[in-house]
Order: C-alpha cells, then structure tokens, then sequence
C-alpha cells in the first residue's frame, strides 16, 4: 500500500505533534512538582479528560461500521485525551494564571541536595535543591535549581515566592 505525499506530510506532522507533547510534558514536570495539591490536579484532569475523550469517542465513531475499528478508534481517543489532559491542566493553572506571584512566609524544616550521586563535593554538584515546608500544616517539597537557604535553621521562617494558579492550585514559581 503506497501512500499519498498529503498522508505521509499528515504522519509527519502527527508524529512531530506527538513528540512535541511528551517533550512538553517532560519540561512541565518542573512546574507541576512545585505545585501544592498537584495530586487532586492531576486527579480532576484525569477524570475530565477521561469523561470529554469518552463523549468525543462515542460522537466520533457513530458512522464507523465495523465494530472491531470502532473499539481500537474509541480507545486511541480515549487513551491520548486521557493522557495529555493533565499536561493542558498544569500549563493553563500556570501560564493563564490572572494572579501576581506573592512573597509568603512559609516555616523552613529542610533543604536537601537533589543528586544520583551519594557524595556531594565540588566534582559532583546536585542537579537542584529540594526544599522542605510546611504549609497549612502539611509538609511539602519544593525545587529549585539552586541553594536558597544555606545558613537558615530548621524552624525558621523563609519566604517563597508563590502564585496562585488559574484554577486554584498554588505554585511556588522557583527557577
């Protein structure tokens, strides 16, 4: 079966969009690691990209006969709107966000190094910081890419720059 130049151009572009997306992905889970209560994001995208991929499957395939490319058709649609709802969830929470990022007073447990190595020294810098807080009585864990809190005691008080997103979820907005 030989394909029209216009399909092969149509594969191409599918397939750059494709890798796009997981590279964009892969560059978002900075962001989305920084974001407090990015569990319940993830969740609440997952289910809405879920429920619109599933109502979309079903419009999409009502004039697909065959039953057997009805199902593969339902379940590529389902599985891609599934898997990229949650990139659109965090990167719309961020970059739409209509707030102004906020300096806010957070109590500082811990600053970790973030490394594969189990030795730190001059030839083996971490890739980042993991920063421990505590917000509304829960720890959580920041990155950043470098060392902010060097000489800061466990206990103290350490401000952050945090902005809350377009949907409700806060993030600290560190390099």
């Amino acid at each position: 079966m030989k394909l029209s130049a216009g399909k092969k151009i149509l594969a191409f572009a599918v397939v750059f969009l494709f890798v796009g997306l997981v590279a964009l992905y892969v560059l978002e889970f900075h962001w989305l690691g920084n974001t407090f209560g990015a569990g319940r994001l993830l969740l609440y995208a997952f289910a809405l990209g879920f429920l619109v991929s599933f109502g979309l499957s079903r419009r999409l395939t009502r004039k697909v006969e065959s039953d057997y490319d009805k199902m593969r058709l339902s379940l590529l649609i389902i599985f891609i709107g599934t898997l990229f709802t949650p990139l659109f969830a965090s990167l719309s929470n961020r970059l739409l966000s209509p707030y102004p990022v906020e300096n806010r007073p957070f109590l500082f447990l811990e600053e970790r190094p973030v490394s594969d190595l189990k030795i730190i020294d001059e030839k083996n810098a971490p890739r980042g910081w993991f920063i421990f807080i505590m917000k509304d009585g829960k720890i959580e864990r920041v990155k950043s890419s470098q060392r902010l809190f060097k000489d800061v005691e466990k206990g103290a008080n350490v401000v952050l720059p945090v902005k809350k997103g377009l949907w409700g979820f806060e993030f600290a907005a560190l390099p």
